[in-house]
């Protein structure tokens, strides 16, 4: 009986001395500071891509064509070729354009014989006005070639404008000069003559600056059409050797490959995100190997509907083109989005 009296009573002070240890505890752990929650930087977001598909495009493709009718002597490429700057794409015959600056030089010559025949019939003065007036419109035409030279270097920034002010000056005048001696010679009454063949000469003249401007052209020296960019592709060669030209006709086109940009169309619920400026990666189709970048150069100001889904066109600069990108390359776009 002492026995089981004995066990129960250590059982009983094990009991008491667990529930005391156990109230310590929890006390002691009451007294220490919690921990501290873990810290998440909510200040960093993920940069966002939208993707879209676009193409390689020449955004302003050069239209061969003459400003007088001509022929095609002979085409020294093929459609596609690609072309250095200077090379020659067509040999042209314009020889009936030349024939006819000939014609009206050779008929300005026959007037101003004639017309320093008939100075013999004219009195001194009336002589020496149209002599001085004669000096003056020569010298006119070469003060308004240096007035153009003049506005091209004020445009460029080479000169200020207070010189360009005082060229403008100059030619207004040399203009007020040769006003001032047509008006002297119109009073003379031995003039009239002299009068007739002056303007018969001016309408002539004209009419050959005129043939000469119309051969004005970029891509045109003499009688060949030339590439003037650093390279282009060649499109559109409509002409064979002896076809005939009409004035303004299209002949083909020139693709300047230093002009590329990529062309492409973003879905409607994407382009409040896309800036003009956005940063693009360009992937090509042909080789994924290769990556190009660019900026959202354009945005259009309406929607259109492609495929059944409303997209808006964008517009894309490259700034590293090489060799490989062709105009009409299929591109897979990842435009940043901030």
């Amino acid at each position: 009986m002492d026995n089981k009296e004995k066990i129960l009573k250590k059982i009983m002070i094990g009991v008491f001395m667990l529930f005391l240890m156990t109230v310590l505890a929890a006390c002691s752990n009451e007294n220490q500071p919690p921990e501290e929650a873990e810290k998440i930087d909510l200040t960093k977001e993920n940069n966002r891509q939208i993707e879209a598909f676009g193409k390689v495009k020449v955004p302003e493709p050069v239209k061969l064509s003459l400003k007088n009718p001509g022929r095609i002597e002979k085409v020294l490429v093929q459609e596609g070729q690609v072309v250095e700057k200077g090379e020659t794409i067509i040999i042209l015959d314009l020889s009936e354009q030349r024939q006819r600056m000939e014609e009206i030089a050779e008929e300005i010559a026959v007037v101003r014989a004639e017309m320093e025949a008939s100075r013999r019939n004219l009195s001194q003065e009336t002589m020496v006005i149209g002599q001085e007036l004669e000096y003056a419109e020569n010298r006119m035409q070469q003060v308004l070639r240096e007035m153009e030279r003049y506005q091209t270097l004020y445009k460029a920034g080479v000169i200020p404008k207070e010189t360009l002010e005082e060229k403008e000056m100059k030619t207004e005048e040399q203009q007020q000069q040769v006003h001032s001696l047509e008006l002297s010679l119109e009073l003379k009454e031995d003039a009239y003559q002299l009068k007739v063949y002056r303007q018969r000469i001016q309408e002539l003249e004209a009419r050959k600056q005129g043939l000469q401007n119309q051969m004005e052209i970029s891509y045109l020296k003499g009688d060949q059409l030339i590439n003037v960019f650093e390279k282009s592709v060649v499109k559109d060669i409509n002409k064979i050797a002896g076809d005939s030209i009409g004035a303004g006709e299209g002949i083909g086109k020139l693709l300047p490959l230093d002009r590329l940009e990529v062309e492409a169309d973003v879905l409607e619920e994407f382009i409040r995100d896309v800036q003009v400026g956005s940063g693009v990666r360009f992937i090509p189709v042909a080789d994924r190997s290769r990556t190009y970048h660019g900026k959202v150069t354009f945005i259009a100001g309406t929607a259109v509907v492609r495929n059944n889904e409303t997209v808006i066109p964008i517009r894309v600069s490259i700034d590293d083109v090489d060799d490989f990108l062709k105009p009409e390359f299929n591109m897979d776009l990842y435009i940043d989005v901030e």
